[in-house]
């Protein structure tokens, strides 16, 4: 079995679309802050969280799936293992982060 790879922090989408996206449907549109992109094993994922949530602790996690110019959305994870082992990377990547800023 393959050890998992620490996940190394990106900046595709916030580069390109800047801290906020907005994800539609049923016919509505959400504003969603971009709190961190992370490339693991190759993909990239990104973490939102609401707008409306922001005192909140509930995150969410995507896959962001790129063009030929970069990236163009974020899409559901629909494999559940996938998601687990992208939001196992998330929280290893966030326990790293609070560990350094815990030694400034």
């Amino acid at each position: 079995m393959t050890e998992p790879r620490m996940a190394r922090e990106v900046f595709y989408l916030r580069e390109a679309m800047g801290d906020e996206v907005a994800l539609v449907g049923d016919g509505s549109e959400e504003r969603y802050r971009v709190l961190t992109e992370f490339d693991l094993d190759g993909t990239v994922y990104a973490v939102l969280k609401g707008r409306r949530d922001a005192d909140g602790e509930d995150w969410y996690l995507f896959r962001v799936r790129f063009g030929n110019d970069g990236p163009v959305a974020v899409e559901p994870i629909e494999d559940e293992d996938e998601w687990e082992r992208a939001a196992e990377a998330f929280d290893e990547w966030l326990y790293f982060q609070e560990e350094e800023n815990a030694g400034r």
